[in-house]
């Protein structure tokens, strides 16, 4: 007895069996999913989507190039035959030589972009190391001035500055100067309790904020030693930054290795789902801000830290959660946040339906015998 094949027939009947079972528990497979979709809607998804939209850095460099004219201008007291200047990857040096010289010179790059009141601003600088004699002074300045110099010769500005002379340490001096170019003075805030900060071996950081009438806040580091909103200051917005350097009687080169200007202290997040938690962890920065009901959440940096690296985590009320891992947030950033990127699996999108309870038939299919 021999084998006799399926006839034609046979085999396209066996076909459209098959067909028809992988199409019977394919619907059964969607139906279970929107019945769970509909009973627990979506529980987690694992992807979205952060837009800056505006973006709160005005300026931020490490001076990993050297600088242009179209971004600081090279000015001073200091004549050209006793000016210098240096530049190599990440440091900055400003210097003036006033060896045997009793006159005090100064010599300072100064930003052509000009920034707008309440802006904070950076500046790590390298600790002053000269040893100054009797007669010698040496100080290194970052300077907050009005950019209207020009048009009125008024040089209001706040300062920061490190200051060594007579064989002194250095000491610190954080204040305000006031006055026309050939006449200004200098009004001292906080030279005491400035001066009890310590630079490290390492470069510290400057931060200076100010509205420029009323408000002006320093930190030496994470250290604010001086604040207060009831001054009277005539600094006009916008400003410029000023990195100098000032002395007489020697030779001196102050150093900068990082300059940087942020719009705000806080990000602001929205599109949000209403009343989630967001959250942000970096080594500077541990924040956490509700949404509104309209979405929107607000992130306060933790001044003078207003550029952090971290893990920035959305979780919303149904448990849905989103986290980004080595996100970075600026200071003055409005970010956009959306659950659904287009890039998902089609069944994230699908809308929410109400489905009657399923009453599965019995299914019953031939047997198919096959050799």
């Amino acid at each position: 007895m021999g084998w006799d094949p399926p006839s034609r027939r046979e085999r396209g009947k066996r076909k459209l069996w098959k067909r028809l079972a992988v199409g019977v528990l394919v619907v059964v497979a969607v139906l279970v999913s929107l019945q769970a979709r509909q009973r627990w809607g979506l529980v987690s998804i694992q992807g979205g989507a952060l837009t800056v939209k505006t973006n709160g850095t005005l300026v931020d460099t490490g001076f990993l190039h050297k600088p242009s004219a179209k971004q600081y201008e090279v000015s001073g007291s200091a004549p050209a035959a006793l000016r210098f200047t240096s530049w190599s990857p990440g440091k900055l040096g400003v210097g003036t030589n006033d060896a045997n010289n009793p006159i005090f010179h100064g010599l300072f790059y100064v930003t052509t972009q000009k920034f707008p009141a309440n802006s904070y601003v950076q500046v790590v600088v390298y600790p002053l190391t000269t040893a100054t004699l009797n007669g010698q002074s040496a100080e290194t300045v970052v300077a907050v001035q009005t950019g209207s110099t020009g048009r009125t010769g008024l040089i209001n500005y706040l300062i920061v500055s490190e200051l060594a002379y007579n064989g002194h340490q250095p000491r610190f001096l954080v204040g305000y100067a006031h006055g026309y170019i050939a006449n200004a003075s200098t009004a001292s805030y906080s030279y005491h309790r400035a001066a009890r900060f310590t630079a490290a071996s390492v470069p510290y950081t400057v931060t200076i904020q100010t509205n420029g009438t009323t408000t002006a806040r320093y930190w030496l580091d994470h250290q604010l030693v001086f604040a207060s909103t009831s001054l009277k200051l005539a600094i006009q917005p916008p400003f410029q930054v000023y990195l100098e350097v000032q002395a007489d009687n020697m030779r001196y080169e102050a150093f900068f290795k990082h300059f940087a200007v942020f719009s705000g202290s806080t990000v602001r997040l929205f599109h949000l789902p209403p009343a989630s938690v967001v959250s942000f962890s970096a080594p500077t920065a541990h924040i956490q801000a509700v949404a509104s009901a309209g979405g929107v959440a607000v992130l306060q940096m933790p001044t003078p830290v207003l550029q952090a690296t971290g893990t920035l985590t959305v979780r919303s009320t149904t448990g849905s959660s989103w986290s980004w891992a080595g996100q970075t947030l600026n200071g003055g950033e409005v970010v956009r946040f959306d659950a659904i990127p287009l890039a998902l699996r089609w069944m994230a999108v699908v809308p929410r339906i109400t489905l009657p309870p399923i009453h599965w038939p019995k299914l019953h299919f031939p047997k198919i015998h096959l050799p």
